[in-house]
């Protein structure tokens, strides 16, 4: 049996479609749960050269930086010299919570949130008035279905037209 994740990878191919550049990146992911450790890994391996790893613990920070020689805990001050900014927590998913203060955002950054509901976040919201890059979370979750498809069937799904069936779906349920 083989096991795979395509959290990371699906964060890192979102990013990049967006037009991010990962390799020499500094990059702040938020959180240290499951996903966070699966983006920090990906981008380590897609060359970032700084992950500064911001969670409410310490303790879950250090074992998630523990996992790549370039990842250390991090604060939000990172933020401010960092060109790439990731949400890997679930803060926002259907409210209008953030994870971070408005105020930490800058032009220079690319954001990308996992949440995909709803598709413009509050933090989405706040980056682009910051004059900053966003991508949302449905771009990484059709990024992991294209990878899971690869796996699975040896050929990568049109990733426009996943998007657009997943944002129909989600316009469906919105009327539900």
């Amino acid at each position: 049996m083989i096991g795979t994740n395509t959290d990371g990878d699906g964060a890192c191919a979102a990013l990049m479609h967006c037009g991010a550049a990962i390799q020499g990146a500094s990059c702040v992911v938020l959180g240290a749960g499951a996903t966070a450790r699966s983006i920090v890994f990906s981008l380590a391996r897609s060359g970032a050269s700084d992950i500064a790893i911001v969670n409410r613990s310490a303790e879950n920070a250090q074992s998630t930086a523990s996992l790549v020689g370039v990842a250390r805990v991090g604060s939000t001050s990172d933020i401010a010299t960092s060109s790439v900014l990731i949400n890997a927590t679930s803060v926002g998913m259907g409210n209008q919570e953030t994870p971070i203060d408005a105020a930490l955002l800058h032009p220079s950054l690319v954001v990308l949130d996992a949440v995909y509901h709803p598709l413009e976040t509050t933090l989405l919201r706040d980056a682009k008035r910051a004059g900053a890059k966003t991508v949302d979370g449905l771009w990484m979750l059709v990024h992991q279905g294209a990878l899971q498809q690869l796996a699975w069937f040896n050929e990568i799904g049109d990733v426009q037209l996943m998007r657009q069936a997943a944002v129909d779906e989600l316009a469906q349920r919105a009327l539900k």
